[in-house]
Parts: C-alpha cells; structure tokens; sequence
C-alpha cells in the first residue's frame, strides 16, 4: 500500500469551529423556542458529533497508511488514550467539584465511566475514538473492515428503534440489547452504536475506498441534498411522538449526510482560494469542544446564586458561554505553545492547572453569599471606625492590625471609586486576593524555580487541602496570613539555595515575614520558626557571613515589629486569667491532626480514606525523597522542615494551653499551612520525574481537593437559603423595636444587620473591645427589662439559642404575651428561635 501524504483543509477547520459553536447550542437548546427552533436543534445542532467522529476517522488513515502503520497507530493509540485519561481526571474532578453527593461510590461510578468510555462532559468523545480506533487497530484488512462497519451499521439501527423511532416498535426485544449496553457503556452516543460506525466510515472511504475519492464534489452535492430532505423528513415525523421518545439523537440521514459535507469539505477549491492558515480555528474547535461544559456549569452556578436575567434567557447563555469558552480557548493555546514540556507533562500540568482554576472560579462565586457569621461581623463593623480607632480596637483584641487596617483602606478606595458593590460582598472578595496572589506567584516565581508540574501542583494544593478554601471565602485575617506566610517561606529558599545570599533576598524575605506577623499572632510564630531555621543552618554550615546577615535582619525585623510586641504583651496579659477558648483535651489534639489532613466529604468513609492516604503518601513521599542520594542535602532539610511547620506550631500552642491558659484552637494553624502544602508540592513534582505513579498520587489529591471545594460550595448555597428566610423576619423589625438575643454570637450578627436598633443581650454581656466596636450592643437585660418594655408597647422580638430554657414557661409567668415563634436555622451553628412579644 502506498503512504497516503496528508495536507491542510482550510474549510474543514472552519466547520470544525462552527460545529464546536453547534455543540454549545445543543448543551443549552439555543434558541429552542423560536419557531424554528426544533429544526434547528434536531437537524443542525445533531450533526457535529457524528462530523468529528468521520474526520477523526478519515485523517486517521492518513496518520497510519504506509509500512509501518502498526507503529504508526501505535503512537496514535498512545496519544489518544493519554488525552483521553488527562481529560477524563479533569472531567471526573470537575463533576465531583460541582457534585450533590460527593461519596467514594460517586467517584468509583465516575472511574467506571472513564474505564468504558463514558467520561462525564465530552471527554467520552475521546474514549470512544479510543475504542474505535483500537478495533481499527485490530483490522487489517479491508473484509474485516467492511464486515465490523456491517455489525455496526445493524447496532447503530437497534439504537435508532430504540430511541429516536422508540414509538414505532414498542417493548421490542432490540430494547434488550440496547439497555444492556447502554446499562454497561452508558452514553447513548458511545462508541458501540455510534462512535465506531462513524469513524470506521471515514477510515474505510479513505484507505479503501477509490470510488469515493474519485466522485465529482456535484455528486457530494446531489447526496447532500437527498441527505438533508431525508433528515427533514425524518423529524418532522417524529416530532408529533416526542412524549413517547427518550432521545432523538441518531437518524438514518446522517449516513448520508455527514460524508457529503466532510467530502464536499475536503474537494471545495475554496481550499485553495484561502491563503492564510486556519491552524486557529482547528485549535479552537479542540478547546471549545471540550472545555465549553466547564463554563456551562460555572455560568449555571453563577446564575443560580444571582438569578442574572441576561444568562436566564437563552440567548445570553449561550452567548456568554461562547465568549468565556472563546477566551479560555485561546489562552490555553497560547499556554499550549510556549510550554516547553514534552507532551505528557504539557498535559498532565496543564490539566493541573485547569482543575485548579475551576476550583478557583467555582469558590469565587460563594462570595455572592451574603451569610456573616460573628467574628465577621466584627471584621465589617471595623469599617465604621477611622484607622486611628481600628488600632487602638485592636490594641483591646489579640489579633495584630494590619489585616483590619488594609480592609479599610481597600473598602474606602472603592467607596471613593463608586464600584457599588455590596459591602459584605467586597470584603469577602479582599479576602480571596490571597489566594489568586499565591495563583500568580505559583504560575511564575514556582514555575520558573521548580518547573510546571511543581508550579501547577502547588495551585491544586494552596486552592482545595483541607479547611484552606473556606478561610480564602471568610471575612477575616487568616486567608492574608497564610499569604504572607507562604511567601516568606517560599523566599526561604532563595537564601538557602545561595552561600552568599544578598540584600535582595533578605529584603523580600524579611518584608513579608513583618506582614505575616502583622496578620496573625501565629503567623508571627511560624515566622520566628523560620528564623530559627536559618540560624540553625548558618550555625551547622559554620557560614559566618550569613550569620551577620541573619543577625542583621533579624534585629532590623524585631525592631520594626517591637510596637506591636509591646501590646502583645499587654494582650497576653489580658487573656492570661480568663480567655474564650475552653480547655484543651486529647480529643482536640486528635482534631488538630484532622483539621490539617482529613477532607470535608458528607461520606464518613471518604473522610476516613482522605485522612490515612493523605498522611501515608506524605511520609512514603518523605521517605523515598530523603533516601534519594541524588537530592541536595539542603532541600531535604527544607522539604522535611515545612511539612513541620504545622505541627510544631500547633505543639507551642498546646503546650502553652496547657501549661499557662488555653490559647489555641484548629484554625490558629490556617496561616501555616501554605508551608506543608508547598513542601508537598515539591515532593510530588520530584516524584513524578522518576515515577510515572505519581500521577495516581496527584489524581487522588485532585479527588480530595474537589472534596473540599465541594463541601464549600454546597454548604455556601444552604446557608444562602437559609440567610433568605433571615432577611425575611429582620424586614419586619422596625428601628423602634426591640431586639434581644441570649447568645454574643447572633447578637453582634443582628448588631450589624439592624444597624438603626439597640440589640440588647439577654442575662449576657461583651468584652470593652466589642462595645467598642459595635455601637448599638447593650447588655445584661434580664426578665423585668423586658416587662419594662412591654409597657412601653414596644414590639420585642427574642432571639434564644439556648434551648435548655423554656421561655415559653418563663415569658407566661411574667405575663408577657407570645404573639409568634418562629424556629429558623442561619448558619449550621446558629440555631435560633424567635419569640415575637
């Protein structure tokens, strides 16, 4: 057989993009309303799977003709399957992300689908040009050929009865044999009744079939014709059976059809009349096919959360769709060629990437919700208050300034800049810019130091490890601690890696070691943990001249954090008799643990999965890292030194509980864990080098860190429901009524959202700093208060978290009437009945 040279079509990558553009229209029934609509769903939208699958096949013949196409085909199959697994982990991840119900049998289901050919999204394309492509494989001969695409055509006719022409033969027997496979290879458009008769099609007219190659492109005309009357035909009469259809996406006409418009396509002399290459439009063909579901559920979750009127309408859904996937396309081309990575690992750290991004894209949405819980409240009611009162409010708290003082000046610009955006709304957004800074320091400073996978690894791990998400969503300091601290430790090694470490270094290093201690009281621990490293180092190494530099800038840091020293010395005196957080036991020790390594799931046995695989792959990745004589002593020590950061932070912060007063709780460690998830990062990334395994290991990350992105986004929707019916009952307070609460917690809250009422704490009271910072807070009003103001005949509404006590009982005693009781549920802690007085 002689090698068949392959050559560019211009007008098929164009169809190719415009029947990319047709899949998007299907997804979301484009235009399905018009009076047209129905045509153009069954008739136009239908035609590009089946399109692809023929190219696919007739360009695969051009790849494998020759003498050696079993190598040839080979390298084809490797390729595709490669593509195919890279897709289907982003797919499977990107599901589970975006899942009801993530659950271990959830993610088996979802490998299942990927091991059949099935993959969620459109990455089943893919395996079934796999499968398909495989059975080609096995065929050498044209018989065998014509024979498998004969099977097929008389499958692909059993799946036509069975859906699109259901109504016609009705509980045949081909119903058997159809669910049966639909059963165990799931999509209806897999490769068995579709996938493969299509491809084998455009195979067998390219290898074999010289009649074909050799028809006048007026014949192709001529079947075109006949093709789209038949498929008109066809559409129109079932249309009246819809009710009696499950799907209506095969038909008879396609056969005739989509050879006409690829031939027709491949023979134009319109190929020769463009001049400019259309390499774009097949690229973006490739993105747009697969990557457009993404954006689809990103926009449905946006539109969700809003109610966007643009995006209800099925015009601007579409069309917003298109833009997005449009953009993203062309990025990741771009990305695509300026990587310098071979194929594999382009892919594998692209797809890193992706997932970390959606990750990313998906949380950023939880930020519409609107819910506050206490500390929150207090983080917004800070904003009321001039920068000179903020610091001496803090000077009252045991948290350092910086974080408040920066929200402030963040909240003022875009008052003075008219942005309009809810308030509560942009204060969560100030705290998710930590998270898209570390995005932008992983994509270069890491990338460029350690390499994509690394670089793209860390993103994954910064964005979904356990806790670390719903601190980058919440209206408090920790998101912006953990930044700094990160970055500090990460600038570690520029000063470790070099004997002779210059100013430079140091300067960035110390900078944002004094916004790290600035942020967190824990950070400045870690912070002073990192210093000691360092010392330690210059001190084994006997480097006496970065023992000056260390000395030097360490003084240079004491000195510049010694204001904030001094009041944490008063604070700690403040908080050293009576303190908040009860005492430590085992069990909270054993929580600790939990809350750095065992992902949020709703499945117990996931939860238990994530922690103990989570803990093995981190030793056995230290173990074999460590014992690799290749490995720089210096980064070994660096490696094992952050994955301890958390641990011996939380160790300090236990022992001072014990041994002084209870001073620690689970999210003290949130600013330290950038640190263990870098060290991991790079221990992964030097693993895959040598390991092709790694791959599993970072998939089974990816599944946990959709674990937690997960859990963020489903508890942020039931809490925004739950907020809705709030709102509702605070609608109807008026500023001349009274409102009381027996809890700080739902008091500071109702403090904020009833700014114009006194809020009144029911046999409670706050510390100076909180009466401080929320004008409107009264406390210790007890049971004759409250008669007192019944014969004002003042409404009062009682907000109880306490359920222990029967205010019904109590208020009936008191002769005070219960006009209403409402039991209403605001955050999942904040259970709350309210007695209308």
């Amino acid at each position: 057989m002689n090698e068949i040279k392959s050559r560019n079509y211009p007008v098929i990558d164009i169809l190719k993009f415009f029947f990319a553009l047709c899949v998007v229209a299907v997804h979301v029934w484009f235009l399905y309303d018009t009076k047209i609509g129905y045509y153009l769903y069954t008739m136009l939208y239908r035609l590009p799977v089946p399109f692809f699958f023929f190219a696919s096949g007739y360009f695969l013949a051009n790849k494998v003709a020759g003498e050696d196409r079993d190598t040839k085909f080979g390298i084809f199959l490797k390729k595709t399957l490669v593509r195919y697994v890279l897709l289907s982990m982003i797919c499977i991840l990107v599901n589970l992300v975006k899942g009801n119900c993530f659950s271990l049998t959830m993610i088996l289901q979802n490998i299942y689908q990927v091991v059949v050919g099935d993959c969620w999204g459109i990455a089943w394309f893919l395996g079934a040009l796999f499968y398909s492509c495989l059975i080609l494989y096995f065929l050498k001969e044209k018989k065998q050929v014509k024979t498998a695409l004969i099977i097929s055509l008389i499958l692909n006719v059993i799946a036509l009865f069975c859906t699109t022409y259901a109504f016609l033969i009705k509980n045949n027997d081909f119903n058997q044999i159809y669910n049966f496979f639909i059963d165990k290879f799931g999509n209806s458009s897999n490769w068995i009744f579709e996938g493969f008769l299509l491809v084998g099609l455009g195979y067998y007219i390219r290898m074999y079939s010289t009649k074909a190659k050799e028809l006048s492109i007026k014949y192709f005309y001529l079947l075109l014709i006949i093709g789209l009357g038949t498929l008109f035909l066809e559409v129109s009469y079932i249309k009246p059976h819809l009710a009696e259809i499950t799907d209506y996406g095969y038909y008879f006409s396609h056969l005739i059809i989509i050879p006409s418009i690829f031939m027709i396509g491949i023979k134009t002399r319109l190929n020769n009349l463009i001049k400019r290459s259309t390499s774009i439009f097949r690229n973006l063909s490739i993105y747009f096919f697969y990557f457009h579901p993404t954006v689809l559920e990103l926009l449905l979750l946006y539109r969700n959360y809003t109610g966007n009127e643009f995006l209800l309408s099925n015009v601007g859904f579409y069309v917003s769709i298109c833009i997005i996937t449009l953009i993203i396309s062309v990025v990741l081309i771009k990305y695509a060629k300026t990587s310098k990575l071979n194929n594999e690992k382009k892919l594998l750290a692209f797809g890193i990437y992706l997932i970390s991004f959606i990750m990313l894209i998906f949380s950023l949405l939880t930020l519409l919700n609107k819910v506050v819980w206490a500390d929150e409240a207090c983080s917004l009611s800070m904003l009321k208050h001039s920068l000179i009162d903020i610091i001496k409010l803090n000077i009252n708290d045991v948290h350092p300034p910086l974080y408040y003082l920066t929200l402030k000046v963040f909240y003022n610009i875009s008052s003075f800049l008219h942005i309009g955006i809810n308030t509560i709304v942009l204060s969560k957004f100030f705290s998710f810019i930590p998270l898209i800074l570390l995005f932008v320091f992983g994509i270069t400073k890491i990338r460029k130091k350690y390499g994509e996978i690394t670089s793209s690894l860390f993103c994954l791990l910064i964005a979904g490890m356990p806790h670390l998400m719903e601190y980058f969503v919440e209206l408090r300091m920790y998101s912006w601690a953990l930044c700094f601290t990160t970055i500090s430790f990460i600038y570690l090694t520029d000063i470790l890696d070099k004997h002779d470490a210059d100013n430079k270094s140091w300067i960035k290093f110390m900078i944002f070691s004094l916004l790290a201690a600035y942020s967190h009281l824990y950070s400045c621990l870690a912070i002073g943990l990192l210093y000691a490293y360092l010392l330690i180092s210059y001190i084994i190494k006997k480097n006496n001249e970065q023992l000056k530099m260390w000395f030097k800038y360490s003084v240079l840091t004491i000195l510049l954090y010694l204001p904030w020293i001094i009041v944490i010395v008063k604070q700690f005196t403040s908080v050293s008799g009576d303190f908040w957080i009860p005492p430590i036991t085992l069990n909270d020790v054993k929580s600790y643990f939990y809350f750095v390594l065992q992902s949020s799931t709703p499945d117990a046995l996931l939860s238990k999965i994530s922690l103990i695989f989570t803990a093995g792959s981190l030793l056995y990745l230290l173990i074999v890292y460590m014992l690799n004589k290749e490995n720089d002593r210096v980064k070994k020590g660096y490696i094992f030194y952050g994955l301890l950061i958390p641990f011996i932070v939380m160790g300090i912060g236990v022992l001072v509980s014990v041994i002084i007063n209870p001073l620690f709780i689970s999210r003290y460690l949130v600013p330290t864990l950038g640190c263990i998830w870098f060290a991991t990062a790079l221990l992964i990334g030097n693993y895959y080098k040598n390991h092709k395994a790694g791959i599993a290991i970072i998939f089974i990350f990816g599944i946990f860190a959709c674990s937690n992105v997960n859990s963020l986004i489903r508890y942020e929707i039931s809490v925004e429901k739950n907020k809705i019916i709030f709102d509702q009952y605070l609608e109807d307070i008026n500023k001349n009524d009274i409102i009381i609460s027996d809890y700080q917690h739902t008091q500071l809250v109702l403090s904020y959202f009833k700014k114009d009422n006194n809020i009144y704490c029911y046999e409670c009271s706050n510390s100076k700093m909180i009466k401080d910072l929320f004008i409107n807070i009264k406390d210790k009003v007890n049971i004759n208060n409250i008669s007192k103001f019944k014969d004002d005949n003042k409404r009062i509404y009682f907000f109880s978290s306490n359920f222990d006590n029967n205010y019904d009982e109590l208020f009936t005693n008191t002769n005070i009437t219960i006009k209403n009781v409402s039991p209403i549920l605001y955050e999942d802690w904040y259970q709350i009945v309210i007695y209308e007085l």
